[in-house]
């Protein structure tokens, strides 16, 4: 699972892939995040190999996004997001209800879970990030 988040908001994205390959990664921040939420200006990586690729840099550069890799052994320099994993991994955890292999059905959900938690004062990922609560759609028009 690739999983982001807005270092301002602290706004979680998590994608299930199958592999992840550079490419497979290079894909899904493409139509996940960029094709939704626009220019990237920075992104921390760990140092998996998809994260260090040739395809990687490139398409970082492309884009004009500055990379950088935590350090090894120094998942603090990522807390945020490592917090976040443990909240999703929880999440998740309670919504499979023992059914391990459908985990990527419940990742969308998950991810609302943690994006519309209290971060105090009734302020929510959410909220930062969007103006308002994502918990109701309103307005839907189908085409």
């Amino acid at each position: 699972m690739l999983t982001w988040m807005d270092a301002t908001s602290h706004f979680l994205g998590a994608i299930p892939l199958p592999y992840a390959t550079s490419e497979a990664v290079v894909n899904a921040l493409e139509r996940n995040v960029i094709d939704i939420f626009g220019r990237v200006k920075e992104v921390a990586a760990d140092n998996g190999s998809q994260f260090r690729s040739s395809t990687f840099s490139t398409w970082c550069a492309s884009h004009n996004i500055r990379c950088w890799h935590i350090p090894v052994l120094a998942p603090w320099r990522n807390a945020l997001l490592e917090r976040q994993h443990k909240s999703l991994k929880a999440s998740i955890k309670v919504l499979i209800d023992s059914v391990e292999h459908r985990w990527p059905a419940h990742v969308s959900k998950a991810v609302s879970r943690c994006n519309n938690r209290d971060l105090g004062s009734g302020i929510t990922p959410s909220m930062l990030m969007f103006g308002d609560n994502r918990t109701v759609l309103w307005r839907f028009s189908p085409p």
